[in-house]
């Protein structure tokens, strides 16, 4: 066995161990290939001085330390690292679980909203939610965005439980100054009632905000212009037309009160739909402007069924995003016969098959759940009916009348 061969094997027994040659040959290309065969660290020619040697043995002590340190530290990083990757993992589960918790209370919360939401055609919340989804996309909002505005719309009347149904029922402009006051109040209250949910710091700012107006006269804070978030004055702009659309008047609510169920008849929902189309543009001041011009575009687009019906007849956008005098005093916003043909408005429960979907139909969470065009089969009656049931879904959707 040679020097050169020793060294290889030494390197693979001890791959740790620093290798000193002491040699007395002169070919440098022998010396490099020895070195760079065996790891070696140091080299010393014949003649040397035991100083010399003594010098190059403490370094390589002090080397072999240094390394030796290093490798521990290493090895502690890869073991530390491991625990973190295990850490992560389980901190992932416990997120998903924490997102689906989150969900259920959601749906647990807005179950209690609905049913408390004696007072409207529809679901409130639930139609409000489609409504701001449609709008925010229409806005180009982003979907990180869309999720907390249609939350905050699932859950933005939440503070109105437990007030006086006087408080519900009675227009704003006409309550006294006691039950006007006590009604405000549901704005703060349902902020509270959302802080307590885990990260839901962008869904309280949206509901915070939704009853502030552009130019300054809303409330609970007296916010105007870009102080309100897009989001909140999207939530507004659709709180309203559901409240202006959906909302019992009080002959409805003196036969709800007798046992009746009242129905709103399909002419009856265009002129409502009109006129709070008409009222809109009156109240144009208390909007973006932007958000006034893209709910135009929205709903004469069709493509949000509970507005497709009160925007038609409208001839143009600056007929409606300019206020005048004229607008004033008359609705010309009013459905001529023709555009309430080949779309309906259906109540999920009175869904048949063969019916064809005319809207693109989500989940409340985002979920696809019918394209539009598709005609409805058992399957997708059985699936629309089961998201309905878990108040997953709006009450009404559009199709095509057969």
């Amino acid at each position: 066995m040679n020097g050169t061969e020793f060294l290889i094997q030494s390197r693979e027994i001890v791959p740790n161990a620093v290798r000193i040659i002491m040699t007395g040959s002169t070919h440098i290309e022998d010396i490099i290939t020895n070195i760079n065969l065996g790891h070696i660290y140091e080299f010393i020619s014949k003649p040397w001085k035991n100083e010399h040697i003594q010098i190059t043995v403490n370094r390589c002590i002090e080397y072999y330390n240094i390394s030796h340190h290093n490798r521990q530290l290493i090895q502690e990083i890869q073991q530390h690292t491991y625990h973190l990757q295990e850490q992560d993992l389980t901190i992932g589960l416990l997120n998903e679980r924490i997102k689906e918790n989150t969900l259920q209370i959601i749906r647990m919360l807005t179950g209690l909203i609905s049913s408390h939401e004696l007072y409207y055609h529809a679901h409130h919340g639930q139609t409000v939610a489609v409504m701001v989804r449609a709008l925010a996309a229409k806005m180009e909002l982003t979907e990180e965005r869309i999720k907390p505005l249609v939350v905050a719309a699932l859950l933005h009347d939440i503070g109105k439980i437990g007030l006086p149904p006087q408080c519900l029922t009675t227009h704003p402009d006409l309550l006294d100054a006691e039950d006007y006051e006590m009604y405000k109040s549901h704005v703060k209250r349902g902020v509270d009632h959302i802080l307590a949910i885990r990260d839901f710091e962008r869904e309280a700012e949206i509901i915070l905000q939704h009853h502030e107006r552009f130019d300054g006269s809303g409330f609970p804070l007296g916010l105007s212009g870009s102080d309100i978030t897009i989001e909140a004055q999207i939530l507004q702009i659709c709180d309203l037309y559901h409240n202006l659309v959906y909302g019992l008047y009080p002959d409805e609510l003196e036969a709800k009160a007798q046992g009746q169920k009242p129905y709103l008849a399909e002419m009856e929902l265009a002129k409502r739909q009109a006129d709070a189309i008409a009222l809109i543009h009156r109240r144009a001041s208390w909007f973006y402007p932007e958000v006034i011009k893209v709910f135009y575009k929205l709903a004469q687009s069709g493509k949000c069924a509970p507005l497709q019906v009160g925007i038609a007849g409208v001839e143009d956008e600056e007929k409606f995003t300019q206020k005048t005098a004229n607008d004033q005093e008359k609705h010309e916003h009013l459905p001529d016969e023709e555009s309430l043909k080949g779309i309906k408005s259906i109540f999920i429960p009175e869904i048949r098959i063969g019916m064809q979907s005319a809207q693109d139909i989500y989940t409340f969470s985002s979920k696809l759940v019918l394209q539009k065009g598709m005609i409805i089969d058992q399957s997708k009656l059985v699936t629309l009916k089961n998201y309905f049931q878990q108040n997953l879904l709006p009450t009404h959707i559009a199709c095509y009348k057969q």
